[in-house]
Formats: C-alpha cells, sequence, structure tokens
C-alpha cells in the first residue's frame, strides 16, 4: 500500500481506493430483542414494549449521537477563528468528512487514504480514533459495552451501495474472530500505515504534519496482554485530553467488576474470563493515569 494509491474505475468514474473503516457492534442487544416475541395488546404489555425498544434502539441511537459530537469537536466542521483565506488550505490538508453507514447494532465509520487532493490522513485518523475512544469510554461507563475491530482496506463508494469492498470484511473480522472481549482492536495495515507516516523525513509542512498527527494516533494504541494492538481508550492520551474524565473512567471500572462478577457467580467462565480483562485494563489505566 502507498500513501497516494487509489485507481478509477470507467463505470461512473467510482474511485477505488484505500479506506480506514471502524467497525463497532454493540454488545447484548440481542439479548434484550429476545425478550420481544409477540406484538403488545395490553396498556402493560405496551408500556413494557417501547420499555424493551427505548433500551436497544435507544443506545444505538445514543451512540450515534455521541460520535457526531465528538467528531464535531474535531477536525470535522472548520473552527470559526480560521481567516477566509486560509479555509480552503485547511479544507484541502484535512479531507474529506468521516462518512458512516448504521444498521441494527452495528456501525461503520470510514475516509479514504486518498491523497491526490493534497489531504493529510493522518489528521482524520486521529479524529476518529480520539472519538471512538471517548464513545467508547462513555458507553461502557453507561454500562452499554461494544466491540471493535479498525484497520485500512480497499473499498469504494457505489452510488445506491454506499462504501463497499474487501476492507470492510477485514474490520468486521477483527471485531468479530480478534476482539474477543469489549475492546476496539487496530488491524497491523493500520499500524504499519501510522507507523511509516511517523518516519516521513519529508522537509515539507505537509510531511511535518503527516509526522505529527501519525505520531498522535501511535499514542493511543497500546499492546494488550494477548500481543494484540489496541485502541488504549482510558490511557495517557485521552487524560491529557479529558483531564475531568476521572469519573467516567471509574464508573466504566466498576462496571467491568460487576459483569466479571456477574458472570462468575452464573458460572460462565467464558464471559467472566472476557470482563477480567477489561477489568485488569481500566484497573491498570486507573492506577498509572487517574488517581
Amino acid at each position: 500500500m502507498t500513501n497516494r494509491g487509489h485507481q478509477e474505475s470507467s463505470e461512473s468514474a467510482i474511485t477505488i481506493s484505500y479506506y480506514v473503516i471502524l467497525y463497532m457492534d454493540v454488545l447484548n442487544q440481542r439479548e434484550k430483542l429476545s425478550k420481544i416475541v409477540e406484538l403488545p395488546t395490553t396498556e402493560e404489555e405496551k408500556e413494557s414494549f417501547f420499555d424493551l425498544l427505548r433500551d436497544t434502539y435507544g443506545v444505538i441511537d445514543g451512540f450515534e449521537r455521541m460520535f457526531d459530537a465528538y467528531l464535531s469537536q474535531t477536525s470535522r466542521e472548520l473552527p470559526s477563528d480560521i481567516p477566509e483565506t486560509h479555509r480552503e488550505r485547511f479544507k484541502r490538508l484535512v479531507g474529506e468528512n468521516i462518512g458512516k453507514t448504521l444498521f441494527s447494532d452495528s456501525m461503520l465509520y470510514y475516509f479514504s487514504l486518498n491523497e491526490q487532493e493534497g489531504a493529510i490522513p493522518t489528521i482524520r485518523i486521529r479524529d476518529l480514533l480520539f472519538a471512538a475512544s471517548s464513545v467508547f469510554a462513555g458507553a461502557l461507563a453507561d454500562g452499554n459495552p461494544a466491540r471493535g475491530g479498525i484497520d485500512v482496506g480497499i473499498a469504494a463508494r457505489f452510488p445506491r451501495v454506499g462504501i463497499y469492498g474487501p476492507g470492510l470484511y477485514k474490520a468486521y473480522s477483527l471485531e468479530s474472530e480478534v476482539a474477543q472481549h469489549p475492546r476496539i482492536v487496530i488491524g497491523s495495515e493500520l499500524e504499519g500505515y501510522l507507523r511509516a507516516s511517523a518516519e516521513d523525513d519529508g522537509l515539507s509542512t505537509e510531511s511535518a504534519l503527516r509526522k505529527i498527527f501519525a505520531q498522535k494516533c501511535l499514542d493511543l494504541i497500546y499492546v494488550d496482554t494477548d500481543g494484540v494492538s489496541a485502541l488504549d481508550y482510558a490511557g495517557k492520551a485521552i487524560r491529557d485530553l479529558y483531564p475531568d474524565w476521572k469519573g467516567t473512567i471509574s464508573q466504566a471500572t466498576n462496571y467491568a467488576q460487576s459483569e466479571w462478577e456477574r458472570f462468575k457467580n452464573e458460572g460462565n467462565e467464558k464471559l467472566a474470563s472476557r470482563y477480567v480483562c477489561v477489568l485488569n485494563y481500566l484497573n491498570d489505566r486507573q492506577k498509572k493515569y487517574w488517581t
């Protein structure tokens, strides 16, 4: 893969390129929805029915709203204090907005690594990683765990279908096969792209920015105890960005503790072992950065 790699398709001038793709799945929704077995008839049944819908759809809607809120705090919108003479250059450097596709209890966030218009993709990658960290930690604190995968892969945007290509399956495979417990796994191709960008020895302003933002991205990645690279959603970079998040991290830790105890008491060793991984990570980060 090269930084600028892309290809024009002859069909409707569709651009095929490398995309950064985040696939995230909100957990426990199937268990909640399974309680809805028939249409309600009495007022009591209707109230229970809508409570369940609010507890399922409401969670998914909350994830989307949180993503939108955090992305709007980054470079998705142009800061109002940028002089008019520099706004076009700023937009060119930042590149296209981060796209999204929502379906059921899953969501995709993505953007192209195409640099043909002068964009610096590491800026958008930083935006997406910060937003994902914030949403993941906040949702976990509210008792809504998620699991995800993010990587670089080939895809294209089609007029009626939207984004499609093997890159989507790479991100999905990371979530479904590698993550195992609530965390967001970082794919090897994305990590390699960031490390190569962080070593950019060019002398231009663009090269310097690419390098700076790549390092900011790498600061959001850690290697978990099983050797898997994952998003450090409660690490030092998040502490530096949100120093008042001690309560949020504490609530997330309490939730992981309660889930571990619940599954252990139920004799569910599989899920208990998964939540002990989450608990160990959060306890370690609390001790290092949030005390």
